[in-house]
């Protein structure tokens, strides 16, 4: 770094330093699946598709709502299976909320949701 005053100059070093801090894990919008309506429980919907800027792991949760769940994921994979089997003529499409989470050690963990549709 240098400073004028109009007559004198002086010079130095300055050190700056940057800190990493942990970003919230990004799953991809819009993700949508398809079943059969009668599909066995336990039968593997998809895989929700999610990252992390740091490479830390993720754990999945499907966030919970006043209904019974219809659908199971994951928390280390972030596959979704049937829990309880579709009924078309009962709901045709299933929002589920997914929450990903980071397992990131040192700082603060980082979330993020989105809305993941399994239609029948």
């Amino acid at each position: 770094m240098e400073v004028k005053d109009g007559e004198f100059t002086k010079t130095t070093s300055v050190t700056i330093n940057v800190t990493n801090v942990n970003e919230n894990p990004t799953i991809q919008a819009n993700q949508a699946f398809l079943v059969l309506e009668n599909t066995p429980v336990n039968t593997q919907v998809g895989k929700v598709i999610a990252s992390d800027p740091e490479g830390d792991n993720i754990k999945y949760s499907i966030v919970p709502s006043e209904l019974p769940p219809d659908f199971t994921i994951n928390s280390l994979t972030g596959i979704i299976k049937v829990a309880n089997s579709p009924d078309f003529e009962t709901t045709g499409a299933y929002p589920l909320i997914v929450k990903v989470e980071d397992e990131h050690i040192v700082t603060k963990k980082q979330q993020n949701n989105a809305v993941v549709t399994v239609y029948v």
